[in-house]
């Protein structure tokens, strides 16, 4: 018996050596993205998918998984094995959804491991051109003085442009009233009509008509300069650093997948966006690689949701179910 077991533990051993000089992924991966096919979300995580496996050598499968918000794509993500082998694109709204909804199918925080953000674009708060404010600082001065004056669109209760909205209005210390659109079209007619004197929406949307000089741009919601727009300042700059809401993509996976698998992903997924051609395909669709750290990500998460939170109850925006 004892011949046995000295056997059995010789034998158990050399399968864990082997196992721990095993080269991760050792099969297909999953990558679950929670939006319909053919949208920008679709086209990162299929060109993240394509890029990684060639690297990888492995197949790495885009699964669509639309619907709830992203909350039935992400969820599916959080309640996966936590064995690396599936992670999960997911955006910015998530980090507004357990600020706006009574229950929440699992916790953003607690249930998911953080690898990086993948990518962000900011939103633009612009101006309609016959408003009399050239600057945030003026648009601010002239919300104080006009209580309830300003309309701000948005794309429904609860999106991000309505959180900036109501964050905006915070800073003016006066009220804005929110014109919930059902899309950006509707929106930016109305803005360019003067229905709607403010708007926050997305650069690549919005740039042909600050081209043309129908909207005039006074803020953007991220941290850095952005190209396209180098001499509009950020929020932060402004003294507003709860105005740092870009919108973004970036991937998680299950909470308490290895730590070196994490690595492997975390390294995998950077040299990926360092390509070439990965950059020129996000720089297409005005998008700027960011390639945060898993620390950085998890950090920054916290800071958003913790935002939202605050505008949400400041507010009184209602809880959904």
């Amino acid at each position: 018996m004892r011949r046995v077991l000295a056997l059995f533990v010789l034998m158990c051993a050399s399968g864990m050596a082997l196992a721990q000089g095993e080269v991760f992924p050792q099969r297909a991966v999953r990558l679950v993205v929670p939006f319909t096919p053919g949208g920008s979300g679709d086209l990162v995580g299929r060109l993240l998918a394509d890029k990684l496996g060639a690297l990888w050598s492995r197949a790495v499968v885009v699964e669509n998984r639309p619907g709830g918000s992203t909350l039935i794509g992400v969820g599916a993500v959080a309640k996966a094995p936590p064995d690396g082998y599936t992670m999960g694109l997911i955006t910015a709204g998530l980090a507004v959804q357990p600020a706006i909804r009574r229950s929440m199918p699992f916790d953003p925080l607690e249930d998911l491991d953080y690898i990086t953000q993948i990518m962000e674009t900011p939103f633009v708060l612009t101006a309609n051109a016959a408003l009399p404010v050239i600057s945030a600082k003026e648009l601010i001065a002239y919300a104080k003085a006009n209580p309830g004056k300003l309309n701000y669109a948005s794309f429904g209760i609860g999106s991000t442009p309505h959180i900036l909205g109501e964050i905006l209005a915070q800073y003016a210390g006066a009220p804005m009233v929110h014109v919930p659109f059902k899309g950006s079209s509707e929106s930016i007619a109305a803005h360019i009509a003067g229905d709607i004197q403010i708007n926050f929406d997305v650069v690549p949307t919005l740039m042909p008509h600050i081209r043309q000089g129908r909207l005039r741009p006074l803020l953007i919601t991220s941290a850095r300069q952005f190209r396209d727009l180098p001499d509009v300042p950020t929020g932060p700059e402004l003294g507003m650093p709860d105005l740092e809401l870009p919108t973004w993509f970036g991937i998680v996976t299950p909470r308490r997948v290895p730590a070196d698998i994490l690595r492997r992903l975390y390294e995998s997924i950077v040299q990926v966006l360092k390509t070439p051609e990965v950059a020129a395909a996000l720089d297409k669709q005005a998008m700027v690689v960011v390639g945060s750290t898993p620390e950085e990500f998890r950090a920054y998460m916290a800071r958003s949701m913790q935002r939202v939170r605050n505008a949400v109850k400041a507010a009184g925006i209602p809880q959904t179910d």
